[in-house]
């Protein structure tokens, strides 16, 4: 099952910003025999799974395009130069996204053109 990515890379050229009911439609253009409706589901599904697996603290990898993680920052000290003080920022929670290899390659072939 082998995407045409032709015209995604045109139409995705055009965009700033592809939100999620952009990526319905596109995904809905490659699948066209899939409902809009089930397609949104699905993506909802999709991020909703990753989701709770992040908040589960689990690793999410998508083999060919990165791997996504939570990762606890300590809190820190944070000088902020336009009132001249020092700042306490608590510790929080980041996701943090390694690209995969592959993807990578594909990334940097395509900024070269």
């Amino acid at each position: 099952m082998g995407l045409d990515l032709a015209g995604f890379k045109e139409r995705l050229a055009k965009v700033n910003t592809l939100g999620r009911a952009d990526l319905v439609k596109e995904v809905h253009r490659e699948f066209p025999q899939i409902s809009s409706a089930v397609m949104k589901e699905l993506v909802d599904t999709l991020f909703g799974v990753m989701s709770q697996a992040l908040l589960s603290k689990k690793r999410v990898e998508i083999r060919g395009f990165g791997t996504f993680t939570a990762h606890r920052k300590n809190p820190r000290k944070s000088y902020i130069p336009s009132k001249g003080k020092v700042s306490a920022v608590d510790a929080k929670w980041v996701v943090k996204f390694l690209t995969g290899k592959t993807f990578k390659g594909k990334l940097m072939a395509h900024c070269e053109e």
